[in-house]
């Protein structure tokens, strides 16, 4: 039986996945920034630390619309695991030359060592590091650094080195180095990596904060285990149901994490108002009772700067978490502008689909195109677990209404069904058929039809745990 406290929980995970930015053990690493040009594509190379396996890592940064798009691919990268311990996963990050590290997420290793992902940031002036992690969501890398970007040999680029030492405590390892090493293990490496996403997931006691993520996250793994077993399902569903548990897992991590740091930041703000309070409750008259000398009223000023600096505090700390917020929604516009079209309304972010990418005319079911780009929104639908989606279903005006409104909805539901296959959780998403009651261009003209066909998904910005289809 465990015995931690809420607190206890609190310094544990701030140790463990680095919630605070101090505290940075590892040797500083000379890095270097690259300040890219805009509307082109640069590309960027790496260099392999002495730490890393002998991989073949190379990319490209195009920054344009406020968002730096970039592409990295991989050759005979080895999984980071081999390293052992509480390593799971190798991350990708941008380094800022005034120390900010950013994680845009993980490398995916697979069978044949291969692959490619895509990612944005609203940086311009970086530096590219690729570390050894537990999971993609530490907020400061470890010391494990395994591939760092190169100067770049373009014209119009401009080249900047700084220290950088912003790591966090060393993450448990069994070896320092797994250059020259292969996996060789016959258990596939998504099963592997399953399976330590689990248990990290259990030693920090994740299912006490969110339950269901985490309950699905074990059914998840049994069913892969089953599969590779050979007691339920098919071999060739291992990696799939993999993933959804590695999904599931920081899902259910994510979610103790933010509600275990909202927690602290909570009880700090109520001991600091109370505070406040009590010193506000003195009255004038008990205050010039006890000023009996010069020093005492200096006493008292000095008490009311430290009160108005403190409140000035409180203020800059609201204004920074909506700037995050506001950094967050524009990376998450800029990942669904790579799915569909994507437009920034009152409601949220809109995301719409032409109806005839989706379905075959007058039909509702989904079309083999259709599900490839529905599938990368699901992606990163899944990384946004508190936030609620409205999926709108709309027509020309060829029809009746009451045919119009049964196609429409149909088609919403169809959408709405597909992403809930891909592990979309169904109590967040309801589907709604508006027929050819909202049309964005005329319908007089074949064009103008076409344009009306479509589905549309609405992502909430802003406060999203409190947003959502009702």
């Amino acid at each position: 039986m465990r015995n931690r406290t809420p607190m206890g929980m609190v310094s544990i995970l701030l140790v463990a996945l680095s919630l605070a930015t101090t505290g940075a053990l590892a040797a500083d690493l000379k890095l270097n920034a690259v300040l890219y040009p805009d509307d082109q594509k640069t590309d960027v190379a790496f260099e392999t630390t002495n730490r890393a396996p002998k991989a073949q890592l190379a990319g490209t940064v195009r920054p344009q619309q406020g968002q730096s798009q970039i592409e990295i691919s991989w050759k005979k990268l080895e999984p980071a695991l081999l390293f052992g311990g509480d390593v799971n996963c190798w991350v990708l990050w941008t380094i800022t030359p005034d120390g900010t590290a950013q994680s845009l997420g993980e490398l995916p290793v697979r069978e044949d060592r291969s692959g490619d992902a895509a990612f944005s940031t609203p940086f311009k002036n970086f530096a590219l590091i690729v570390t050894a992690e537990p999971l993609p969501l530490v907020r400061r890398p470890s010391d494990l650094v395994a591939f760092v970007a190169m100067p770049s040999t373009e014209k119009l680029a401009k080249n900047s080195t700084f220290d950088f030492g912003g790591f966090r405590p060393a993450t448990t390892r069994d070896k320092e180095s797994i250059a020259g090493l292969k996996y060789t293990d016959e258990l596939p490496v998504e099963l592997q990596q399953a399976r330590k996403a689990i248990e990290l997931m259990d030693r920090y006691d994740a299912e006490k904060y969110a339950q269901e993520a985490a309950r699905n996250a074990r059914v998840a793994l049994g069913q892969a285990d089953d599969a590779y077993e050979g007691r339920v399902g098919k071999s060739k569903d291992v990696p799939e149901l993999s993933l959804r548990t590695i999904a599931l897992a920081q899902e259910a991590m994510s979610v103790a994490l933010k509600q275990i740091e909202a927690q602290k930041v909570q009880d700090a703000e109520a001991k600091r108002l109370a505070e406040l309070a009590q010193k506000q409750a003195e009255t004038e008259a008990e205050r010039t009772a006890r000023l009996k000398t010069e020093a005492d009223l200096a006493e008292v000023k000095r008490q009311r700067e430290t009160l108005k600096a403190e409140k000035a505090q409180v203020e800059a700390d609201r204004e920074k978490i909506r700037q995050d917020r506001d950094a967050l929604a524009q990376r998450l516009s800029g990942a669904l502008g790579k799915v569909a079209a994507t437009e920034r309304t009152g409601r949220g972010l809109v995301v719409s689909i032409s109806g005839g990418i989706l379905f075959g005319t007058g039909r509702s079911d989904l079309q083999a195109d259709a599900k490839v780009s529905l599938a990368k929104l699901s992606g990163i639908l899944l990384m946004i677990p508190a936030t609620n989606i409205l999926v709108e279903g709309h027509t020309d005006s060829t029809g009746s209404e009451d045919t119009n409104a049964k196609l429409s909805l149909e088609r919403a539901s169809a959408v709405m069904d597909f992403l809930k296959s891909q592990g979309v959780e169904e109590t967040r998403m309801k589907a709604k058929g508006l027929g050819s009651t909202q049309p964005v261009a005329s319908n007089d003209t074949p064009d103008g039809r076409a344009k009306n066909r479509r589905v549309e998904i609405v992502v909430p910005e802003g406060d999203t745990t409190a947003a959502g289809a009702k």
